[in-house]
């Protein structure tokens, strides 16, 4: 199957970056995660993943969360592009990213660059 883009590499570090007990077990599930599938849609893109059977869960409280506070600038893009890693049993499962208001993806992403929403992460989910 696929591998990671250059694009979802770099916003599953960012995601996952930060010494909070949660993202450190997500973080270990990095080295035997694989693309299970991939679908695009000109505007977003949907990233399935699945993670080695021997990798322990990540300790969350909840059944499922969603890391949702990084965005990049994109050279070509105007307004730019979010993205969503949905957590669920502890699992890395699903990063999308879609541009905002409706614009195609460039073909070249170029130099982006990835920013949090705020100064200061709120991961208070993760409790």
């Amino acid at each position: 199957m696929d591998e990671l883009t250059h694009l979802e590499q770099a916003v599953l570090r960012m995601l996952l970056a930060g010494s909070h007990p949660v993202l450190e077990a997500l973080r270990a599930q990095l080295g035997t995660l694989r693309v299970q599938g991939r679908v695009l849609s000109g505007v977003a893109f949907a990233t399935r993943l699945a993670v080695a059977p021997h990798s322990p869960p990540a300790p969350l409280r909840a059944p499922a969360v969603v890391l949702d506070d990084v965005h990049a600038d994109i050279p070509g893009l105007a307004h730019g592009a979010g993205f969503a890693l949905f957590v669920e049993g502890g699992l890395l499962r699903r990063l999308e990213g879609a541009t905002y208001r409706g614009e195609e993806w460039p073909r070249d992403l170029g130099d982006f660059t990835l920013h949090y929403d705020e100064l200061e992460r709120d991961l208070s989910d993760l409790e």
